[in-house]
């Protein structure tokens, strides 16, 4: 039972943190980089382990954007 509840709590907490996630600028590699005072390539490693992007530009680019709460989850968790 109480496997439920936390998991329930789980599911509402990661919604919560994607309705958030919504209205927050996306950043490029280059602004991660100094957010976290790492270089652009760490940050293009954190990508190729799993790091979430939020969406690629168009045009051929394919810049990522990213959303830095969701970098500071994955990374608290995974970095």
């Amino acid at each position: 039972m109480s496997g439920n509840i936390a998991s329930l709590a789980d599911a509402r907490e990661r919604r919560a943190s994607r309705l958030a996630r919504e209205h927050e600028q996306l950043v490029s590699k280059k602004q991660l980089a100094d957010h976290f005072a790492v270089s652009v390539r760490t940050v293009e490693r954190w990508v190729e382990k799993g790091c979430p992007v939020a969406q690629r530009l168009w045009g051929g680019s394919g810049a990522p954007r990213f959303h830095v709460s969701a970098v500071i989850e994955w990374h608290a968790q995974f970095g």
